[in-house]
């Protein structure tokens, strides 16, 4: 894909935080920089639009990060 600049969003569960790491680590093994890092709490449920609201945002402020995981 040619990305050398992600954001990733994911879940704080025992599958989503391992996932991250194992991404985390590859990336990084192919040089490849994380602009925004985004947990959802586990928690929450379905969470509220504002905290989707704020996810946008945060990743609009990175646009040179093509690639969103």
């Amino acid at each position: 894909m040619g990305w050398s600049y992600i954001s990733i969003i994911y879940e704080e569960s025992n599958y989503g935080l391992k996932a991250f790491e194992e991404l985390e680590d590859l990336l990084a093994k192919h040089s490849i920089c994380i602009a925004v890092k985004e947990k959802l709490s586990k928690d929450s449920g379905v969470a509220a639009a504002a905290t989707y609201d704020m996810i946008v945002q945060k990743l609009q402020t990175k646009p040179r990060a093509r690639g969103k995981v």
